[in-house]
């Protein structure tokens, strides 16, 4: 399991502990998320010895040697689309909810922006129903962007 994948459950549990009315833990998972996503490529067994080689160094000012079998980094995974376009179609249904606000979007969107390259972010725009022509990762991000706000939009709409 690579740290990517627990930032973005921490990312995605922080909109339904919002909606429960927990604002500040909602808080502390999404400065969570955020603060882990430099390690992203890192698996957690290795996140794991980072963080017992951090506390040593805190402890006593030293490191220690570390844990046998575990690299320092393991080397990035390919992003798996499938697992994105999944995740993208899940948020795509959370969005009418009224626990989830705009900044939650762009987040969700930034996200994609982070961990995709072009092919990828295309890809999965285009599995997603966008048809634009989408000549850059920048294109594809914001078409993808653009609809998540249109169906909150939608919804809002609909309220009055």
């Amino acid at each position: 399991m690579q740290v990517r994948d627990l930032t973005e459950y921490l990312a995605a549990l922080s909109a339904p502990v919002r909606a429960s009315g927990g604002a500040k833990p909602a808080q502390d998972l999404a400065e969570t998320a955020a603060a882990l996503e430099p390690f992203g490529a890192y698996s957690v067994p290795a996140l794991v010895e980072l963080l017992r080689q951090a506390e040593a160094f805190l402890r006593d000012g030293t490191l220690p040697p570390p844990i046998k079998g575990h690299a320092a980094k393991s080397s990035p995974a390919a992003v798996d689309s499938s697992q994105t376009q999944r995740e993208l179609a899940a948020f795509y249904e959370s969005v009418v909810q009224p626990a989830v606000s705009y900044s939650d979007i762009e987040g969700f969107v930034k996200q994609l922006d982070k961990r995709l390259k072009k092919d990828e972010a295309v890809q999965v725009a285009r599995s997603f129903g966008i048809q634009l022509a989408l000549k850059s990762k920048k294109d594809a991000i914001a078409a993808i962007r653009q609809k998540l706000i249109e169906r909150k939009q939608a919804l809002q709409r609909s309220d009055f």
